[in-house]
């Protein structure tokens, strides 16, 4: 009994951390939220608290009940050879806990056990444990897989280390000639981890409503792809990572797992993307292959006649490194993430040949780039690179892209084709925090660290804000407002960066709807102008890395219901 119990606040206690949002109220009450889940699955004979006390706890005995009696409401016992009495749910609860219910309690079960609004809460917890469940293993399975492709990375190449020396030593000269160093040292302390909890504290304050509503594009929105080439594209970028990360999404989604070897990558992916393994003609995910650049693969959709590159985001110390190194360089008329900018060319130069070859094969065919964070980033700049000079990289094809939870990393979008601009279309995810990582916004967010050290609020004051408890303190409200909106000194190398696209879509999930179906999910996206949300700075939450994920990408885009005001 005790094991159930903390199991069941332990799960509890996940459901919260993962934060399904299918009940907004459990999320703002944690303790509520355990106890209900506790309630809720715990027998009733052992439920030992004075028979005064359960007067008093109505609020939690119909969803104990609800489940107590197999999630049915209308549950009847009979025996129709006997010709029994019927037992109402009452009685039956009654039996089984062997304790003895007044007659005022058994009709306050009965009538909360017919009200419909309980019927949905209990409808709505079953199906956030499941889904937590879910997506709780599918996270695991992500990390698993980041852990296992950097150590076999490390193991296959380890010259790496030699060959990232320069890249890591010009970046700290960088850091260095800048004094952005110094900015770093001032804004860390014994008590960096208490500032930047209390820094959560006081953004989560300063937000009122949808944040997505700060970066609302105002004019008329054009060239949005629809919800099935957003969901199409996604899965390729998510087959660029391999098989653990496709694993975690079938988990995320319908809690499926394909257990097939390894070995098997090439059907794994063809499963996942929809194509025949013999349309996959160029699959460079090893890590024994040639050449340093960031893995992808190619495939061609016959049914939508396209040529698809799929670029993989980071998945190794090496693009780990690739992130770090956010200097800009020159790039296209413009300032681009410097190593990002190395990779697009390197990619480029890895996959030109096949990419042409299938492309000069199928006439008419439109090649889509694609990719997840870094291969995000990577995509966005090497598809500005083919519409240069009217896309003569490729010889006038047109040419599209999807990038999902890439950073910033082109300025100023004035510089970008304008067919470029209007091609291409980004993705964000809820409190996913790399759409919002560049040297200036870690400069920013330096900077309202510093404000807050600086203050020094008593330990006691610091619990309470934390606790929520009490609100932070105005004065220190207004510091980190200033530090957020005050222009910083210019940096060689730091621009205010952006993403280049048109429409940047900011999903998040819905819950707002009167259907309690219990297989109903949905996210509502809006279109979002690039250039707002470099202003926007990053946004400290507990779920700001496990949201930038390929599963939670996936799985929003799977669910996503785009509103009218968003559609083509």
């Amino acid at each position: 009994m005790w094991v159930t119990m903390t199991m069941t606040t332990l799960l509890g206690a996940f459901l919260l951390t993962a934060r399904p949002s299918c009940n907004r109220q459990f999320r703002r009450t944690p303790l509520f939220a355990v106890g209900m889940s506790t309630a809720a699955v715990v027998p009733n004979r052992f439920r030992t608290f004075p028979a005064n006390y359960r007067k008093k706890n109505l609020l939690l005995e119909p969803l104990r009940t609800y489940f107590a009696t197999g999630g049915s409401i209308d549950r009847v016992k009979r025996d129709d050879d006997t010709n029994s009495t019927a037992f109402t749910e009452a009685e039956t609860l009654e039996s089984q806990s062997q304790l003895p219910l007044d007659e005022s309690e058994r009709e306050n079960i009965k009538k909360s056990m017919k009200d419909p609004t309980w019927q949905n809460k209990g409808k709505r917890l079953q199906r956030s444990i499941e889904e937590g469940w879910r997506r709780g293993v599918a996270d695991v399975f992500s990390v698993a897989g980041f852990l296992s492709s950097s150590l076999t990375n490390l193991w296959s190449d380890r010259s790496q280390f030699e060959r990232l020396q320069p890249t890591i030593q010009a970046f700290r000269d960088y850091l260095k000639t800048t004094e952005i160093d110094m900015e770093i040292t001032k804004a860390l302390s014994l008590r960096l981890l208490g500032n930047i909890l209390a820094l959560r504290e006081i953004q989560q304050y300063l937000t009122v409503g949808d944040r997505r509503d700060e970066a609302l594009k105002q004019s008329a929105s054009k060239n949005i792809p629809t919800e099935e080439e957003s969901y199409r594209f996604m899965k390729y970028a998510t087959a660029a990572y391999g098989n653990s990360m496709i694993r975690s999404v079938q988990i995320g989604i319908d809690g499926r797992f394909d257990s097939r070897a390894n070995s098997m990558t090439r059907t794994l992916v063809s499963d996942h993307v929809g194509v025949p393994e013999e349309d996959i003609v160029s699959l460079d995910l090893d890590h024994d292959t040639d050449g340093y650049h960031l893995r992808h693969f190619v495939a061609v959709d016959h049914i939508n006649k396209q040529v698809v590159l799929a670029i993989r985001g980071t998945f190794s110390f090496s693009e780990i490194v690739v992130d770090v190194a956010a200097q800009s360089r020159p790039f296209c008329g413009g300032e681009a993430h410097a190593e990002m900018a190395n990779m697009a060319e390197r990619v480029w130069e890895a996959a030109r040949e096949t990419v042409m070859k299938v492309l000069r094969s199928n006439e008419n065919y439109e090649l889509v780039l694609t990719g997840h964070s870094l291969g995000a980033g990577t995509a966005c700049l090497l598809h500005i690179l083919c519409h240069q000079e009217e896309r003569k990289l490729v010889e006038g094809r047109n040419v599209r892209c999807f990038a999902y939870a890439t950073p910033p990393v082109f300025s100023p979008l004035e510089f970008v084709p304008k067919s470029a601009l209007n091609s291409c279309t980004g993705y964000i995810y809820d409190r996913d925090v790399v759409p919002f990582l560049s040297v200036d916004s870690v400069r920013h967010l330096l900077a309202s660290l510093s404000a807050v050290g600086n203050q020094r609020p008593k330990l006691w004051q610091k619990f309470r804000v934390l606790a929520r408890q009490s609100d932070p303190d105005e004065k220190l409200v207004k510091l980190v407002q200033e530090a957020k909106t005050k222009r910083l000194p210019p940096k060689a190398g730091a621009p205010v960066l952006e993403i280049p696209a048109s429409n940047v879509l900011w999903i998040q999930r819905t819950d707002d709807s009167n259907d309690f179906d219990d297989d109903k999910i949905s996210y509502n996206a809006k279109v979002c102008d690039p250039r707002k949300l470099s202003k926007m700075g990053i946004f400290i939450d507990g779920n700001m890395l496990q949201d930038h994920t390929p599963s939670r990408y996936e799985h929003a885009l799977h669910f996503l219901e785009v509103r009218d005001d968003v559609k083509p």
